[in-house]
């Protein structure tokens, strides 16, 4: 666990917020969360091993504005197959490599990088779940393709909350690095207007 260290300046970063309008608050904490959700996607990488590099293009973040009930919020997200769009060639570069060099499987990639953080049951190839993919449901049916047994697997990854915790100050440092440089840029136009 990384040893929690007071971050130089947040203090005062957090009473100067409140010369600044609302508009102004919320894009101050939008990049710094928007700066956090991006080391947190570095450090989640740096825990995977470098036999499984590739799979550290499925690692990713977003950040994103509350809608409905959540409108007026703000979110981040960073992890496993996140901030990926459809269509896009970010995408398909974190999806499963082709080129397996006469190596049986898939690969790693975006639809299951999962497998490597939480492991899997007894799996078969020739199946697949009838229904909603939800806890619980092991109904299975035939595909027409060949039955193969292809094993069991156990968690390999560092969990992706124990890479945040481990590395929380660094995070926190990286937030208000986000926020800083945005205060400044919002407090100078301040100077300009006035």
């Amino acid at each position: 666990m990384a040893q929690m260290m007071p971050i130089e300046g947040a203090y005062s970063l957090l009473k100067n917020l409140q010369t600044l309008n609302d508009k102004a608050i919320k894009a101050v904490a939008s990049a710094g969360l928007r700066k956090e959700a991006q080391e947190t996607a570095k450090v989640v990488k740096a825990d995977i091993p470098s036999r499984y590099k590739d799979a550290r293009k499925a690692i990713g973040w977003r950040f994103s504005k509350g809608k409905k009930a959540w409108t007026g919020h703000i979110f981040a997200k960073a992890g496993t197959g996140v901030g990926f769009r459809k269509g896009t060639k970010r995408r398909a570069a974190a999806f499963a490599t082709k080129d397996r060099n006469g190596r049986k499987g898939v690969g790693i990639g975006v639809p299951n990088i999962h497998w490597f953080y939480t492991g899997t049951d007894h799996r078969f190839t020739g199946t697949k779940r009838k229904g909603k993919h939800k806890k619980g449901n092991k109904t299975r049916v035939f595909t027409g393709g060949a039955v193969r047994y292809t094993g069991k697997m156990r968690p390999i990854f560092t969990p992706v909350a124990a890479s945040a915790a481990k590395n929380r100050s660094r995070l926190k440092a990286a937030f208000y690095q986000g926020a800083k440089r945005k205060f400044d840029t919002e407090t100078a136009q301040l100077r300009v207007k006035a």
